[in-house]
């Protein structure tokens, strides 16, 4: 589910500010009165040409000047193995140094390496600690995080913790994070650790389904094809249909199929132009 990982690569390995052909390899007399952050730019060069045992000098003593995005740095060479093998532990290391010199975005990061074993065994519980940190530091995504593995305990059997998985998908929502709709839709949806609600569940996904999310507008188009929480519409069932098909979903390709054998020319052609104008088409180009 996260994109954490690409992201981070995106965001560690940029355009370094040092512009000259060779940076030069690291050395006492080299680092002598560079700051961090002109460290890291070396560091940065570095990687940029793939001599990582280099940056990793470089970063190194970076993060000894205090710069927090060089022990970030670090933990990415370990863990992408770049130094010649994939070092979990020096990994989450380094990411923890990060997050606690002030980079605490990446306590999400940490959350779902440690959640999906990833670089180590897994362990809920530190998983569940880091989306607390991240979300007590401000970063709403962790929300998400946090929810999924609430409600999977939900659906493990403990439906106590129901209550604390709507608040964070609530207020993930409430801070603009449209796949929350997901989450929600789908709670009362299935009736999972609350009694089931289609109607409730209708107005979830209509939000992410009018957010384009592809997953969400799936599921819509099969409550308006089984006439769950709302009158049975086959139009509009076969509108949400096409728009996640063209986003990406393939698993509506079933229900277009479905839905297509009851509606006749007419009817597929308004589904059809709903679909275009709800994408953000012209209505003038279908003249």
């Amino acid at each position: 589910m996260p994109a954490v990982r690409a992201l981070l690569i995106l965001l560690l390995v940029s355009a370094p500010g040092w512009t000259a052909p060779e940076p030069p390899d690291w050395s006492q007399e080299q680092a002598a009165g560079l700051k961090g952050d002109e460290q890291l730019e070396l560091g940065l060069a570095h990687v940029a040409q793939q001599h990582y045992v280099e940056a990793r000098r470089w970063f190194e003593s970076a993060a000894a000047e205090g710069e927090s995005r060089a022990k970030l740095n670090l933990g990415w060479l370990h863990e992408e193995g770049l130094l010649g093998t994939v070092d979990g532990d020096a990994a989450i290391d380094w990411y923890t140094r990060g997050v606690l010199a002030g980079e605490s975005a990446y306590a999400t990061k940490l959350a779902w390496i440690h959640l999906q074993g990833q670089l180590v065994q897994s362990d809920l519980a530190t998983a569940e600690r880091w989306f607390r940190y991240a979300i007590d530091a401000g970063h709403p995504e962790a929300q998400l995080g946090l929810g999924s593995v609430v409600l999977a305990e939900v659906m493990g059997g403990d439906s106590q913790r129901i209550d604390e998985a709507l608040k964070l998908f609530s207020d993930a929502l409430e801070d603009g994070l449209m796949l929350a709709s997901y989450y929600l839709g789908r709670i009362y949806r299935e009736g999972l650790g609350v009694p089931p609600d289609p109607t409730l569940a209708l107005d979830f996904y209509t939000l992410g389904a009018e957010a384009g999310l592809a997953d969400v507008q799936w599921r819509l188009g099969e409550m308006y094809a089984e006439g769950t929480g709302t009158e049975r519409d086959l139009i509009l069932a076969a509108k949400w249909a096409y728009l996640a098909a063209a986003n990406g979903a393939s698993e509506s390709l079933g229900l277009i199929a479905e839905v297509e054998a009851e509606l006749d020319r007419d009817d597929i052609a308004e589904a059809r132009r709903q679909a275009w104008l709800e994408a953000g088409g012209s209505a003038s180009d279908l003249d």
